[in-house]
């Protein structure tokens, strides 16, 4: 008589998903692989090939650099460990097609979660600086945050800067297209359907985010950039496919690459948005926002109950 010592899964977890090892384990070690990976290996790889003081190299080969590196360290591993833990490593990353309907809900959604996300950073920014002005402690961490928000907006500004054609397009596919497939492969592939295993799908979901927004080392977006990771992952068990995140991480990056463009730096990513005048200025549309964002999340709920 033998005894099968694999973890139970939840309800809501595929059989096909099966590993010997445990899921909660396995997705923590895929978190600090690809932390460890991409940021000091592949930190090392941008020193090897363009020198220590690699932010004098040029915008194209910076951007082709980076894009191998998270090509390298992020997808590869991520596909590497599915075919190491699963029997079935396509069902462990959802190789599948969305339902396109769907998929276009999803992107309304983000359409309506993406403005709805700066206007809370422009909120928390009014009420940064008014606890800091009577908390020192608060300064103080005030200005951590704004030396590493500095540096992030300072390396953003270096790869968007190209302006001829080759270098859009560089950037389209550097910035928007290899982050979307590397980093969801990673976090709403491997990671979350791991994680999936042991925990119902939104429990996962909200873990994986948790981790994506620790992942991107930026403090004042924090909370969209979790926000936005459990959006990728909900898209993610939804459509049952991993191409329905990847295309609304590409839509999101080419929002912040388009309104670089026309604005400039301070629209260039989540963290970076100016300060307005008011909170009264900027609460009415966030609200507005965010209210047709959960209209959209509602109608693909009820889209997905009629379903089933």
């Amino acid at each position: 008589m033998t005894t099968d010592h694999r973890p139970e899964e939840p309800r809501d977890a595929p059989r096909e998903l099966q590993t010997d090892l445990s899921p909660v384990a396995l997705g923590v070690l895929g978190l600090i692989g690809g932390f460890v990976l991409y940021h000091f290996f592949g930190g090392a790889l941008i020193v090897t090939l363009l020198g220590v003081d690699y932010e004098t190299a040029g915008a194209g080969a910076l951007l082709l650099t980076q894009a191998a590196s998270q090509t390298l360290f992020i997808l590869l591993p991520a596909i590497f460990a599915a075919r190491y833990a699963y029997h079935n490593p396509s069902v462990a990353l959802r190789v599948a097609l969305p339902d396109w309907t769907e998929t276009g809900l999803f992107a309304v959604g983000l359409l309506a979660l993406v403005p709805a996300l700066h206007g809370y950073l422009s909120l928390q920014e009014i009420a940064f600086e008014r606890l800091a002005e009577g908390h020192a402690t608060i300064r103080e961490v005030k200005a951590v945050f704004d030396e590493i928000d500095f540096a992030v907006m300072e390396t953003m500004s270096k790869l968007l800067g190209g302006e001829s054609v080759v270098d859009r397009a560089l950037i389209i596919l550097a910035v928007a297209f290899v982050p979307a497939v590397c980093e969801e492969a990673l976090f709403r592939g491997f990671i979350q359907r791991t994680f999936e295993i042991k925990w119902k799908k939104p429990v996962a979901a909200l873990v994986t985010a948790i981790f994506f927004g620790l992942y991107h080392f930026n403090p004042y977006a924090l909370v969209p950039l979790v926000a936005l990771g459990w959006y990728l992952g909900y898209a993610a068990y939804r459509t049952g496919s991993l191409i329905a995140p990847m295309a609304l991480h590409f839509l999101n990056n080419m929002i912040s690459i388009v309104l670089f463009f026309i604005f400039g730096e301070e629209e260039v990513f989540l963290g970076a948005s100016e300060q307005p005048a008011s909170g009264g200025e900027i609460l009415p549309p966030t609200v507005a926002f965010l209210l047709v964002f959960f209209i959209v999340v509602w109608i693909i709920q009820r889209r997905g109950e009629s379903q089933t």
